[in-house]
């Protein structure tokens, strides 16, 4: 088996790098979807009071009256 070129090496190390950083990546991406999927679904199906949006609930923490 001949020995491989260093710049080879080295460039198949970086692509792996890449190639993980992306499978990282891909993975939260995935699972901060269905987690937005999920608490969406929970609050449109909760029999509870209505969710206040965050900007409102900033300008009310202002002292701002609606």
């Amino acid at each position: 088996m001949k020995p491989q070129d260093p710049r080879v090496a080295i460039a198949l190390h970086r692509l792996d790098l890449v190639a993980t950083v992306a499978a990282v990546l891909a993975a939260a991406t995935f699972v901060g979807s269905v987690s937005t999927l999920i608490a969406i679904e929970q609050a449109a199906t909760s029999s509870q009071a209505p969710v206040v949006p965050s900007e409102a609930v900033l300008w009310q923490g202002l002292g701002h009256q609606e």
